[in-house]
Protein backbone atom coordinates (compact mmCIF):
# COMPACT_ATOMS: atom_id res chain seq x y z
CA UNK A 1 0.00 0.00 0.00
CA UNK A 2 1.04 3.46 -0.69
CA UNK A 3 2.19 6.00 1.93
CA UNK A 4 -1.29 6.15 4.30
CA UNK A 5 -2.20 9.96 5.48
CA UNK A 6 -0.70 10.61 9.07
CA UNK A 7 -4.16 11.11 10.22
CA UNK A 8 -5.34 7.94 8.96
CA UNK A 9 -2.51 6.35 9.84
CA UNK A 10 -2.85 7.42 13.59
CA UNK A 11 -6.38 6.17 13.96
CA UNK A 12 -5.67 2.64 12.26
CA UNK A 13 -3.11 2.55 15.06
CA UNK A 14 -5.46 3.75 17.93
CA UNK A 15 -7.99 1.50 16.80
CA UNK A 16 -5.86 -1.02 17.29
CA UNK A 17 -4.70 -0.82 20.05
CA UNK A 18 -8.33 -0.47 21.73
CA UNK A 19 -9.68 -3.57 19.84
CA UNK A 20 -9.18 -7.07 20.60
CA UNK A 21 -9.41 -8.19 17.33
CA UNK A 22 -7.46 -8.44 14.25
CA UNK A 23 -7.77 -5.42 12.26
CA UNK A 24 -6.11 -4.37 8.82
CA UNK A 25 -6.29 -1.47 6.44
CA UNK A 26 -7.21 -1.48 2.90
CA UNK A 27 -7.42 1.43 -0.11
CA UNK A 28 -10.10 1.03 -2.49
CA UNK A 29 -10.66 3.56 -4.80
CA UNK A 30 -8.41 6.32 -2.81
CA UNK A 31 -11.28 5.63 0.32
CA UNK A 32 -9.29 3.56 3.69
CA UNK A 33 -11.39 1.05 4.89
CA UNK A 34 -10.95 -1.41 8.05
CA UNK A 35 -11.64 -5.29 7.90
CA UNK A 36 -11.63 -7.93 10.94
CA UNK A 37 -9.83 -10.68 9.93
CA UNK A 38 -10.16 -14.46 11.48
CA UNK A 39 -9.22 -17.50 10.25
CA UNK A 40 -10.78 -20.94 10.11
CA UNK A 41 -10.27 -24.58 8.45
CA UNK A 42 -12.43 -25.64 5.77
CA UNK A 43 -14.02 -29.10 6.68
CA UNK A 44 -13.13 -32.17 4.78
CA UNK A 45 -9.56 -30.54 3.35
CA UNK A 46 -8.57 -28.65 6.62
CA UNK A 47 -6.78 -25.83 4.76
CA UNK A 48 -6.52 -22.79 6.99
CA UNK A 49 -8.93 -20.20 4.87
CA UNK A 50 -8.83 -16.01 5.93
CA UNK A 51 -12.44 -14.85 6.70
CA UNK A 52 -12.42 -10.68 5.65
CA UNK A 53 -15.28 -8.44 8.11
CA UNK A 54 -16.50 -4.98 7.00
CA UNK A 55 -15.33 -2.91 10.19
CA UNK A 56 -16.13 0.60 8.82
CA UNK A 57 -13.91 3.18 7.45
CA UNK A 58 -11.76 6.06 7.93
CA UNK A 59 -12.31 9.63 6.68
CA UNK A 60 -8.91 11.48 5.67
CA UNK A 61 -9.53 13.65 9.03
CA UNK A 62 -8.87 10.26 10.97
CA UNK A 63 -12.95 10.06 11.70
CA UNK A 64 -13.61 6.07 12.45
CA UNK A 65 -17.06 5.44 10.68
CA UNK A 66 -17.79 1.84 11.86
CA UNK A 67 -20.54 0.03 9.85
CA UNK A 68 -21.21 -2.36 13.45
CA UNK A 69 -20.28 -2.72 16.89
CA UNK A 70 -18.04 -5.49 18.62
CA UNK A 71 -20.86 -7.64 19.73
CA UNK A 72 -21.54 -7.72 16.23
CA UNK A 73 -18.05 -8.62 14.66
CA UNK A 74 -17.81 -11.40 17.59
CA UNK A 75 -21.06 -12.79 16.62
CA UNK A 76 -20.29 -12.77 13.01
CA UNK A 77 -16.80 -14.30 13.25
CA UNK A 78 -18.13 -17.01 15.69
CA UNK A 79 -20.91 -17.44 12.85
CA UNK A 80 -18.34 -17.87 10.43
CA UNK A 81 -15.84 -20.18 12.17
CA UNK A 82 -19.11 -23.19 13.57
CA UNK A 83 -19.78 -23.11 9.62
CA UNK A 84 -16.82 -23.15 8.57
CA UNK A 85 -16.48 -26.50 10.32
CA UNK A 86 -19.40 -28.06 9.30
CA UNK A 87 -21.54 -26.64 11.67
CA UNK A 88 -25.22 -24.71 11.60
CA UNK A 89 -26.10 -21.27 13.19
CA UNK A 90 -29.70 -20.63 13.37
CA UNK A 91 -30.13 -16.66 15.15
CA UNK A 92 -33.45 -15.78 16.49
CA UNK A 93 -35.10 -13.20 13.27
CA UNK A 94 -36.07 -10.02 14.39
CA UNK A 95 -39.68 -9.17 14.15
CA UNK A 96 -41.25 -7.54 11.19
CA UNK A 97 -41.75 -4.17 13.12
CA UNK A 98 -38.35 -4.12 14.29
CA UNK A 99 -36.78 -4.34 10.76
CA UNK A 100 -39.01 -1.65 9.49
CA UNK A 101 -37.29 1.53 9.22
CA UNK A 102 -38.08 4.60 12.19
CA UNK A 103 -41.16 6.30 11.00
CA UNK A 104 -43.73 8.33 12.41
CA UNK A 105 -46.96 9.74 10.77
CA UNK A 106 -47.25 13.57 9.99
CA UNK A 107 -49.24 14.30 13.12
CA UNK A 108 -46.08 12.91 15.25
CA UNK A 109 -44.35 15.51 13.65
CA UNK A 110 -46.77 18.53 13.94
CA UNK A 111 -46.78 17.82 17.53
CA UNK A 112 -42.96 17.15 17.82
CA UNK A 113 -42.04 20.24 15.94
CA UNK A 114 -45.23 22.31 18.62
CA UNK A 115 -43.31 21.12 21.51
CA UNK A 116 -39.86 21.61 20.47
CA UNK A 117 -41.33 25.40 19.72
CA UNK A 118 -43.10 26.16 22.81
CA UNK A 119 -43.69 23.49 25.51
CA UNK A 120 -45.81 25.41 26.80
CA UNK A 121 -48.74 25.84 24.29
CA UNK A 122 -52.19 24.82 25.63
CA UNK A 123 -53.07 21.24 24.72
CA UNK A 124 -56.33 22.55 23.79
CA UNK A 125 -54.87 24.90 21.25
CA UNK A 126 -52.29 22.03 20.01
CA UNK A 127 -55.08 19.77 19.39
CA UNK A 128 -57.29 22.35 17.16
CA UNK A 129 -54.34 22.95 14.89
CA UNK A 130 -53.84 19.31 14.23
CA UNK A 131 -57.29 18.40 14.55
CA UNK A 132 -57.00 15.15 17.28
CA UNK A 133 -59.61 15.00 20.47
CA UNK A 134 -57.75 16.41 23.76
CA UNK A 135 -57.28 12.70 24.99
CA UNK A 136 -55.89 11.69 21.68
CA UNK A 137 -53.46 14.40 21.76
CA UNK A 138 -52.84 13.61 25.41
CA UNK A 139 -51.84 10.18 24.56
CA UNK A 140 -49.57 10.76 21.18
CA UNK A 141 -47.59 12.90 23.47
CA UNK A 142 -47.44 9.98 26.39
CA UNK A 143 -45.77 7.84 23.62
CA UNK A 144 -43.43 10.23 22.09
CA UNK A 145 -42.15 10.67 25.49
CA UNK A 146 -41.97 7.46 26.47
CA UNK A 147 -39.83 6.50 22.83
CA UNK A 148 -37.92 9.47 22.65
CA UNK A 149 -36.99 9.87 26.35
CA UNK A 150 -38.31 13.71 25.87
CA UNK A 151 -37.18 16.37 28.49
CA UNK A 152 -39.02 19.63 28.25
CA UNK A 153 -36.26 22.31 29.07
CA UNK A 154 -35.62 25.88 27.78
CA UNK A 155 -33.59 27.70 25.37
CA UNK A 156 -31.88 30.85 27.01
CA UNK A 157 -30.12 33.42 25.43
CA UNK A 158 -27.06 33.61 26.99
CA UNK A 159 -24.96 36.34 25.67
CA UNK A 160 -27.57 38.51 26.81
CA UNK A 161 -26.15 37.99 29.81
CA UNK A 162 -22.81 38.47 29.40
CA UNK A 163 -21.66 34.94 28.16
CA UNK A 164 -19.85 33.80 25.37
CA UNK A 165 -20.04 30.29 24.25
CA UNK A 166 -16.71 28.60 22.97
CA UNK A 167 -15.51 25.00 21.90
CA UNK A 168 -12.67 23.38 23.42
CA UNK A 169 -10.77 20.95 20.99
CA UNK A 170 -8.20 18.58 22.84
CA UNK A 171 -5.70 16.43 20.91
CA UNK A 172 -3.78 13.95 23.54
CA UNK A 173 -0.74 12.98 21.91
CA UNK A 174 -0.03 9.27 23.33
CA UNK A 175 -1.79 7.24 25.84
CA UNK A 176 -5.05 9.31 26.55
CA UNK A 177 -6.10 9.68 30.55
CA UNK A 178 -9.53 6.92 31.38
CA UNK A 179 -13.29 8.43 30.85
CA UNK A 180 -13.77 8.50 34.17
CA UNK A 181 -10.83 10.05 34.90
CA UNK A 182 -11.85 13.24 32.35
CA UNK A 183 -15.43 13.17 33.49
CA UNK A 184 -14.26 13.58 36.69
CA UNK A 185 -11.69 16.43 35.97
CA UNK A 186 -14.54 18.27 34.08
CA UNK A 187 -17.67 17.76 35.23
CA UNK A 188 -17.46 20.14 38.93
CA UNK A 189 -17.15 22.85 36.13
CA UNK A 190 -20.25 24.78 35.79
CA UNK A 191 -19.41 26.92 33.00
CA UNK A 192 -18.78 23.59 30.90
CA UNK A 193 -22.31 22.67 29.28
CA UNK A 194 -21.37 19.77 27.37
CA UNK A 195 -18.24 17.00 27.13
CA UNK A 196 -17.47 14.36 24.73
CA UNK A 197 -14.76 12.02 23.61
CA UNK A 198 -14.51 12.34 19.93
CA UNK A 199 -12.55 10.53 17.71
CA UNK A 200 -11.22 12.19 14.29
CA UNK A 201 -9.23 15.39 14.29
CA UNK A 202 -9.56 15.79 17.93
CA UNK A 203 -10.19 13.55 21.04
CA UNK A 204 -12.00 15.71 23.31
CA UNK A 205 -14.88 18.48 22.85
CA UNK A 206 -15.49 20.79 25.76
CA UNK A 207 -18.45 23.43 25.12
CA UNK A 208 -18.23 26.19 27.78
CA UNK A 209 -19.67 29.59 28.62
CA UNK A 210 -17.51 32.50 30.18
CA UNK A 211 -18.17 36.30 30.40
CA UNK A 212 -13.64 36.70 29.74
CA UNK A 213 -10.99 35.76 27.97
CA UNK A 214 -9.73 35.53 31.57
CA UNK A 215 -12.37 32.98 32.74
CA UNK A 216 -12.11 30.56 29.60
CA UNK A 217 -8.27 30.08 30.77
CA UNK A 218 -8.86 30.21 34.23
CA UNK A 219 -11.61 27.17 33.08
CA UNK A 220 -9.12 25.35 31.03
CA UNK A 221 -6.00 25.39 33.55
CA UNK A 222 -8.28 24.03 36.55
CA UNK A 223 -9.11 21.03 33.80
CA UNK A 224 -6.20 20.54 32.77
CA UNK A 225 -4.25 21.48 36.50
CA UNK A 226 -6.77 18.22 37.63
CA UNK A 227 -3.78 15.15 38.84
CA UNK A 228 -5.91 13.09 37.60
CA UNK A 229 -5.45 14.07 33.34
CA UNK A 230 -2.37 16.29 34.19
CA UNK A 231 0.53 13.96 33.44
CA UNK A 232 -0.96 13.05 30.12
CA UNK A 233 0.94 15.35 26.98
CA UNK A 234 -1.73 17.29 25.13
CA UNK A 235 -2.77 20.66 22.98
CA UNK A 236 -6.06 22.21 23.79
CA UNK A 237 -7.30 24.91 21.43
CA UNK A 238 -9.81 27.73 22.06
CA UNK A 239 -11.98 29.12 19.67
CA UNK A 240 -15.43 31.24 20.49
CA UNK A 241 -18.71 30.60 18.99
CA UNK A 242 -20.97 32.78 17.12
CA UNK A 243 -24.32 31.04 17.33
CA UNK A 244 -26.72 31.08 14.57
CA UNK A 245 -29.08 28.30 15.01
CA UNK A 246 -29.87 25.38 17.54
CA UNK A 247 -29.22 25.29 21.30
CA UNK A 248 -26.95 23.27 24.05
CA UNK A 249 -28.91 22.73 27.27
CA UNK A 250 -27.89 24.55 30.31
CA UNK A 251 -26.35 22.20 32.92
CA UNK A 252 -28.06 22.90 36.66
CA UNK A 253 -24.50 23.42 37.76
CA UNK A 254 -24.33 26.85 35.50
CA UNK A 255 -27.24 28.25 37.82
CA UNK A 256 -24.21 28.44 40.75
CA UNK A 257 -22.78 30.36 38.40
CA UNK A 258 -25.41 32.35 37.07
CA UNK A 259 -26.15 33.38 41.00
CA UNK A 260 -23.91 36.16 40.81
CA UNK A 261 -25.90 37.85 38.20
CA UNK A 262 -29.18 38.39 40.78
CA UNK A 263 -29.32 42.19 41.56
CA UNK A 264 -29.33 43.52 44.71
CA UNK A 265 -30.42 46.49 45.63
CA UNK A 266 -27.82 49.40 46.15
CA UNK A 267 -27.24 51.15 49.26
CA UNK A 268 -26.38 54.42 46.33
CA UNK A 269 -29.02 54.82 43.68
CA UNK A 270 -27.48 53.46 39.96
CA UNK A 271 -29.26 52.01 37.30
CA UNK A 272 -30.02 48.72 36.47
CA UNK A 273 -27.53 46.69 34.15
CA UNK A 274 -29.19 44.84 31.68
CA UNK A 275 -27.40 41.94 32.12
CA UNK A 276 -28.67 41.11 35.24
CA UNK A 277 -31.62 39.17 36.79
CA UNK A 278 -34.42 40.10 39.25
CA UNK A 279 -34.35 37.28 41.94
CA UNK A 280 -37.37 36.20 40.12
CA UNK A 281 -36.40 35.85 37.04
CA UNK A 282 -33.44 34.00 38.30
CA UNK A 283 -35.71 31.18 39.90
CA UNK A 284 -38.05 30.98 37.36
CA UNK A 285 -35.00 30.31 34.50
CA UNK A 286 -33.46 27.82 36.59
CA UNK A 287 -37.25 25.88 37.20
CA UNK A 288 -38.13 25.92 33.49
CA UNK A 289 -34.39 25.22 32.59
CA UNK A 290 -35.16 21.71 34.06
CA UNK A 291 -38.71 21.39 33.82
CA UNK A 292 -40.32 23.97 31.12
CA UNK A 293 -43.77 22.82 31.60
CA UNK A 294 -43.61 23.77 35.31
CA UNK A 295 -46.62 25.78 36.27
CA UNK A 296 -45.92 29.65 37.69
CA UNK A 297 -48.20 29.31 40.29
CA UNK A 298 -45.77 26.58 41.81
CA UNK A 299 -43.09 28.41 40.85
CA UNK A 300 -44.72 31.73 42.66
CA UNK A 301 -45.67 29.48 45.55
CA UNK A 302 -42.31 27.32 46.24
CA UNK A 303 -40.14 30.91 46.40
CA UNK A 304 -42.74 33.00 47.78
CA UNK A 305 -43.08 35.41 44.70
CA UNK A 306 -46.63 36.75 45.44
CA UNK A 307 -49.31 35.83 43.03
CA UNK A 308 -48.54 36.73 39.39
CA UNK A 309 -44.49 36.36 40.43
CA UNK A 310 -43.67 34.11 37.86
CA UNK A 311 -45.89 35.34 35.10
CA UNK A 312 -44.43 38.20 35.14
CA UNK A 313 -40.58 37.56 35.12
CA UNK A 314 -41.29 34.93 32.17
CA UNK A 315 -42.79 38.08 30.22
CA UNK A 316 -40.12 39.98 31.05
CA UNK A 317 -37.30 37.53 30.03
CA UNK A 318 -39.36 36.74 26.64
CA UNK A 319 -39.45 40.41 25.83
CA UNK A 320 -35.46 41.06 26.97
CA UNK A 321 -34.75 37.86 24.61
CA UNK A 322 -33.05 36.15 27.45
CA UNK A 323 -36.21 33.61 27.30
CA UNK A 324 -35.78 32.31 23.43
CA UNK A 325 -38.37 29.66 23.94
CA UNK A 326 -39.79 26.85 26.15
CA UNK A 327 -38.17 23.63 24.14
CA UNK A 328 -37.64 19.93 24.63
CA UNK A 329 -34.50 17.86 24.06
CA UNK A 330 -34.39 13.63 23.59
CA UNK A 331 -32.43 11.96 26.20
CA UNK A 332 -32.36 9.17 23.72
CA UNK A 333 -32.86 9.76 20.16
CA UNK A 334 -33.09 6.74 17.70
CA UNK A 335 -29.75 7.75 16.14
CA UNK A 336 -26.00 6.08 15.99
CA UNK A 337 -24.49 9.03 17.30
CA UNK A 338 -23.61 12.72 16.74
CA UNK A 339 -21.12 14.49 14.43
CA UNK A 340 -19.23 17.67 14.19
CA UNK A 341 -18.40 19.47 10.87
CA UNK A 342 -15.82 22.38 10.92
CA UNK A 343 -15.81 24.52 7.16
CA UNK A 344 -12.96 26.34 7.17
CA UNK A 345 -12.92 29.01 4.92
CA UNK A 346 -9.88 28.07 2.66
CA UNK A 347 -11.28 30.52 -0.39
CA UNK A 348 -12.89 33.66 0.49
CA UNK A 349 -14.25 34.63 -2.67
CA UNK A 350 -15.43 31.55 -3.37
CA UNK A 351 -16.93 30.64 -0.29
CA UNK A 352 -18.93 34.54 -0.52
CA UNK A 353 -20.78 33.45 -3.80
CA UNK A 354 -21.95 30.05 -2.16
CA UNK A 355 -22.97 30.91 1.42
CA UNK A 356 -26.74 31.26 0.54
CA UNK A 357 -26.53 27.58 -0.50
CA UNK A 358 -25.25 27.08 3.18
CA UNK A 359 -28.00 29.00 4.31
CA UNK A 360 -30.49 26.27 2.50
CA UNK A 361 -28.57 23.51 3.75
CA UNK A 362 -29.76 24.50 7.43
CA UNK A 363 -32.72 25.05 7.03
CA UNK A 364 -33.80 22.01 4.72
CA UNK A 365 -35.53 19.33 6.31
CA UNK A 366 -34.11 15.70 6.29
CA UNK A 367 -36.22 13.72 8.68
CA UNK A 368 -39.68 13.67 10.50
CA UNK A 369 -38.92 13.15 13.98
CA UNK A 370 -35.25 15.21 14.21
CA UNK A 371 -33.77 18.42 12.95
CA UNK A 372 -30.91 17.57 10.33
CA UNK A 373 -28.39 19.97 12.44
CA UNK A 374 -28.81 20.45 16.16
CA UNK A 375 -26.69 23.13 16.38
CA UNK A 376 -24.70 25.86 13.93
CA UNK A 377 -22.16 28.68 14.63
CA UNK A 378 -19.38 30.65 12.88
CA UNK A 379 -16.05 30.15 14.49
CA UNK A 380 -12.94 32.28 14.59
CA UNK A 381 -10.43 29.40 14.54
CA UNK A 382 -10.62 28.24 12.33
CA UNK A 383 -12.12 31.10 10.34
CA UNK A 384 -15.82 29.24 9.40
CA UNK A 385 -18.49 27.33 10.64
CA UNK A 386 -19.02 24.90 12.96
CA UNK A 387 -22.05 21.94 12.45
CA UNK A 388 -22.90 19.41 14.89
CA UNK A 389 -25.57 17.29 13.15
CA UNK A 390 -27.17 13.39 14.35
CA UNK A 391 -26.03 10.52 12.33
CA UNK A 392 -29.31 8.64 11.70
CA UNK A 393 -27.92 5.69 9.26
CA UNK A 394 -25.12 4.65 8.25
CA UNK A 395 -22.77 7.08 5.48
CA UNK A 396 -24.83 9.78 7.10
CA UNK A 397 -21.59 11.86 7.60
CA UNK A 398 -20.09 10.97 3.89
CA UNK A 399 -23.46 11.94 2.71
CA UNK A 400 -23.56 15.33 4.34
CA UNK A 401 -20.01 15.73 3.34
CA UNK A 402 -20.61 15.26 -0.17
CA UNK A 403 -23.62 17.51 -0.14
CA UNK A 404 -21.70 20.26 1.50
CA UNK A 405 -18.78 19.72 -1.60
CA UNK A 406 -21.35 20.01 -4.22
CA UNK A 407 -22.80 22.97 -2.94
CA UNK A 408 -19.99 25.56 -1.19
CA UNK A 409 -16.35 26.25 -2.30
CA UNK A 410 -14.13 27.35 -1.39
CA UNK A 411 -14.09 25.35 2.17
CA UNK A 412 -11.91 22.33 3.59
CA UNK A 413 -13.94 19.81 5.83
CA UNK A 414 -12.60 18.37 9.00
CA UNK A 415 -14.89 15.86 10.50
CA UNK A 416 -14.97 14.94 14.40
CA UNK A 417 -17.52 11.93 15.27
CA UNK A 418 -18.90 12.15 18.59
CA UNK A 419 -18.53 8.65 20.57
CA UNK A 420 -19.16 9.37 24.31
CA UNK A 421 -20.74 11.66 26.04
CA UNK A 422 -19.18 12.13 29.65
CA UNK A 423 -20.98 15.95 30.79
CA UNK A 424 -24.09 17.33 29.64
CA UNK A 425 -26.08 16.69 25.96
CA UNK A 426 -27.08 17.96 22.77
CA UNK A 427 -29.84 19.56 21.94
CA UNK A 428 -31.93 16.99 19.91
CA UNK A 429 -35.59 17.96 19.03
CA UNK A 430 -37.81 19.40 16.16
CA UNK A 431 -37.44 22.98 15.77
CA UNK A 432 -39.18 24.83 12.72
CA UNK A 433 -36.59 26.24 10.69
CA UNK A 434 -38.80 28.87 9.23
CA UNK A 435 -38.03 30.39 12.79
CA UNK A 436 -34.27 30.27 11.90
CA UNK A 437 -32.18 33.08 11.03
CA UNK A 438 -30.91 31.76 8.09
CA UNK A 439 -34.69 31.73 6.67
CA UNK A 440 -35.30 35.63 7.34
CA UNK A 441 -32.00 36.00 6.31
CA UNK A 442 -32.32 34.34 2.86
CA UNK A 443 -35.28 36.58 2.51
CA UNK A 444 -33.77 40.13 3.70
CA UNK A 445 -30.57 39.66 1.85
CA UNK A 446 -31.21 37.12 -0.98
CA UNK A 447 -34.59 38.77 -1.47
CA UNK A 448 -35.79 35.05 -1.93
CA UNK A 449 -39.21 33.49 -2.05
CA UNK A 450 -39.12 30.57 0.18
CA UNK A 451 -42.07 27.83 0.31
CA UNK A 452 -41.71 27.17 3.72
CA UNK A 453 -44.58 29.30 5.77
CA UNK A 454 -43.81 31.05 9.31
CA UNK A 455 -45.98 29.14 11.80
CA UNK A 456 -46.91 31.18 15.08
CA UNK A 457 -46.79 29.08 18.44
CA UNK A 458 -47.66 31.37 20.98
Amino acid sequence: MAKVPEKVLFAFNELKKNERLHIVLKKINEKYYIYVQSTAREKGTHKVRTISKYFGRITEEGAVLRKQTNEDIELENAKSLIEARGGKVLLPQASEEAQKPFVESETDAKILKMLSMNARMEQKEMAKRIGLKIGALRNKINDLEKCYGIRYTTEINTSKLGYRSHFVFVKFEDEKPSRDALKLAIEGEGRVQFAALTTGAYDLIIYLLAESDVEISDTISRIRANTLINSYPSDWYATPLYEVYGFIPLREEFFEILKEKIWHRAKVKSNIRTDVLFHREYVLLKELNANSTESFSTVDKNYQLGKGGARYAYLALKERGVLKRTTITYSKPPIKSNAILILNIFIRKDFDTTRSHLMHFTIEDKHSFINKLSFASDIKVPNGVLYIFPIVKDGDLINVEEELKKKVTGIKLTSIIITDPLVGELGNRKFDTAHSTQYDHLIAYYKEELSQSKETYE
